[in-house]
Formats: structure tokens, C-alpha cells, sequence
């Protein structure tokens, strides 16, 4: 099952480039349940 994540614009981010974000900033980004 893949998580959808939603952007700040609320467009759906493929998942590599929320991992890639993630690793970036260092944060935790909230899953779009």
C-alpha cells in the first residue's frame, strides 16, 4: 500500500520526492489520511 502525501499546494508529491524533502529539511511531513 502506498501513502498519498499531499503538498503544500495540495497536489499529491510522488513519494521519492517526499522522502527526498524529508531527508532534506529534516522534518516529519504529516501523512494525507
Amino acid at each position: 500500500m502506498l501513502l498519498r502525501m499531499r503538498g503544500v499546494e495540495g497536489t499529491i508529491v510522488p513519494p521519492s520526492k517526499v522522502i527526498a524533502a524529508a531527508e532534506e529539511n529534516g522534518n516529519i511531513l504529516e501523512l494525507d489520511k
